[in-house]
């Protein structure tokens, strides 16, 4: 029922190649946003445990909420990257492209989520005036299974963002009538919509990982055994907001992970919410429900957007890089040292 709303919110935006990945970012977004609005009135001013099996299952959302998002922002670069070339996806190459987008933006998150039980300190800690956070144990098998994987993303995504602008620069004529002909979903302003939101993430995410690298290594210790890494499992540790907010880099990746998540939202929403398909989707909407309700037609909407004649990308997108906003990758949390 999730999915088939958040569908047909996206069915409002861009091309269809598009709009599971554009699911696939709410969905993720949603969730946490959710999460984190019920942690912030459930452990206003306190930090008991009042909510296990709450903490265990939105606790692991939250990690992969911080793998998920750049796993969508690397399928966003792939798809320009893929119209920035040309290449037409075909209806036979359709499936294995649906498949490919599910595993990187779904798929791929919850076996992370799955593996962070090798590395899990204890079942979860619980900060005051925040909520459940899963911990990990700072040793090395931490780095393959979760804590490299924002930087390794972002990295990617940045190597299809210079290869897209490599095949921009050679090929905007031909691009341009790509947009306006091969595929009537998708033309030149929301191609630079999209280019904005995977430069923004691109830009904030490999530093921010990157931070919380150089972080975690320092302080990494030395793996001994399974039944080391998962002593004291069941132990509920609890952070009083005080004492949090005492330890300066605790707080600021614990700050991060908070105010992330309204980031991210907040950002996909400058893009996309208001844009001129959105709101002809808004207007079919509010009519449908004055029909239901009885009243007059009482706005006549044009056709969809698919109908019109698109424009092209503007002239001045080649000679400039596209400009970064706020960021909507999350970095991963500080890990406790042995």
């Amino acid at each position: 029922m999730l999915y088939n709303g958040t569908h047909s919110i996206a069915d409002a935006f861009e091309c269809e190649e598009c709009r599971d990945i554009y699911s696939m970012y709410m969905i993720w977004t949603a969730s946490s946003c959710l999460i984190m609005f019920v942690n912030s009135i459930v452990w206003h001013n306190n930090a008991i445990d009042k909510a296990p099996i709450w903490c265990d299952i939105s606790g692991r959302i939250l990690l992969g909420f911080q793998i998920a998002i750049p796993a969508c922002g690397l399928c966003i670069q792939r798809r320009l990257y893929l119209a920035a070339q040309i290449v037409i996806i075909y209806q036979k190459e359709k499936r294995k492209y649906i498949v490919q987008k599910l595993f990187i933006s779904l798929g791929f998150p919850l076996l992370v989520m799955a593996l962070v039980y090798i590395v899990q300190d204890n079942r979860y800690d619980i900060f005051e005036n925040l909520g459940c956070l899963i911990p990990i144990y700072n040793v090395w098998p931490a780095y393959p299974i979760f804590l490299i994987w924002p930087f390794a993303i972002g990295v990617i995504s940045l190597c299809y963002s210079i290869l897209t602008l490599r095949a921009f620069t050679k090929r905007r004529s031909t691009l341009n009538e790509s947009l306006d002909s091969v595929n009537t979903d998708f033309n030149g302003h929301q191609y630079v919509r999209l280019v904005c939101l995977a430069s923004t993430d691109i830009a904030f995410t490999i530093p921010l990982s990157l931070w919380a690298l150089q972080g975690n290594i320092r302080g990494i210790g030395r793996y001994i055994s399974w039944e080391d890494t998962h002593f004291g499992f069941s132990v509920i540790k609890t952070y009083p907001d005080i004492v949090w907010r005492n330890d300066g880099d605790l707080r600021f990746a614990v700050e991060v992970s908070r105010w992330i998540v309204i980031l991210c939202a907040t950002l996909f929403s400058a893009f996309f919410t208001f844009t001129e398909e959105s709101r002809r989707n808004y207007s079919l909407l509010l009519d449908a429900v004055m029909k239901r309700l009885g009243w007059s037609h009482f706005n006549n909407v044009k056709s969809p957007a698919r109908n019109r004649k698109h424009g092209t990308l503007p002239p001045m997108f080649p000679t400039g890089v596209a400009r970064g906003g706020p960021s909507c990758r999350p970095s991963p949390p500080i890990a406790r040292t042995t």
